[in-house]
């Protein structure tokens, strides 16, 4: 449980550092970065954990994929509908965003 609120509020550092370098500084901004992690990064991590429990036997690898995709697009959507942002945008920095934290979580984690 406590790593898993470690690795929470890794990545919510990691993507409010990606923010910030866009320019977007804000509490607001920072809030919306909070909120947006702490609804996908559970769901994400709890089908992780569990996912030979909840029936999956294909690749690990597969499923870290889709689901990254998955919270790729769901947040983009988030992002658009709280920000107003374009979808385009909201994408973008959903990307950037997702791709740095899952970047700096192989580099911590696949030494």
């Amino acid at each position: 449980m406590i790593l898993a609120v470690i690795l929470l509020c890794l990545t919510i550092v990691i993507e409010a550092g990606v923010l910030a370098a866009l320019g977007y500084r804000s509490s607001r901004d920072v809030i919306c970065v909070v909120g947006i992690n702490c609804m996908t990064h559970p769901a994400l991590s709890f089908v992780l954990m569990y996912h030979h429990v909840l029936g999956y036997v294909g690749s690990y690898v597969l499923l870290v994929f889709v689901l990254e995709v998955i919270v790729v697009l769901f947040e983009a959507l988030l992002w658009r509908y709280v920000c107003q942002w374009s979808i385009a945008w909201s994408l973008g920095l959903s990307l950037c965003m997702n791709g740095a934290s899952y970047a700096c979580g192989v580099l911590l984690f696949l030494r």
